[in-house]
């Protein structure tokens, strides 16, 4: 319990800091937007201490934030960090209400099945991949040159054995 308090107090504390404040910043392993400068397998010893893998999590969690408009901010962060950290009332569940939770989700994936194959009668089945009724087109006169769909024909017939695989 305390080190989940801890670690929750870690969390927001790092998240609301800029990237400027950081000691990963006073380093030089990152800059002021947060990219990372050097990879982590060059680190020197206290390199690891100042930018460790919760502290990396937390730098690319706040620039997944900046990029919601107005997330760069201080206040932004910090109603991320509590929305990241708001928790739901677990209910308690007995057997009965476990069972007919179980047939309400088989009920409601028979319905959602049934719709799908009403929506698959109500479809036409016509091939869509012909060319022949399209503004007078023929397969004869797609605009394809003699001389490159003899090409293509052999290279098709040169790589179809090697994408069977």
């Amino acid at each position: 319990m305390v080190v989940d308090t801890f670690l929750v107090y870690q969390f927001i504390k790092k998240l609301i800091t800029p990237f400027d404040k950081m000691p990963a910043y006073d380093r030089g392993l990152i800059d002021d937007k947060g990219n990372f400068l050097r990879d982590r397998k060059y680190f020197s010893p206290d390199d690891k201490k100042a930018l460790g893998f919760f502290d990396t999590m937390v730098i690319n969690l706040k620039k997944l934030i900046a990029k919601v408009p107005g997330g760069s901010t201080r206040i932004a962060t910090m109603a991320a960090a509590l929305l990241l950290l708001r928790t739901a009332p677990i209910k308690k569940m007995n057997e009965e209400t476990f069972i007919n939770g179980m047939f309400g989700l088989e009920d409601q994936l028979k319905t959602t099945m049934e719709e799908l194959r009403l929506a698959e009668l109500a479809e036409d089945h016509a091939p869509i991949n012909t060319v022949a009724g399209i503004a007078g087109l023929t397969p004869d006169t797609l605009g394809v040159p003699v001389k490159a769909a003899r090409k293509y024909k052999r290279r098709n017939i040169i790589l179809a054995p090697i994408l069977r695989r």
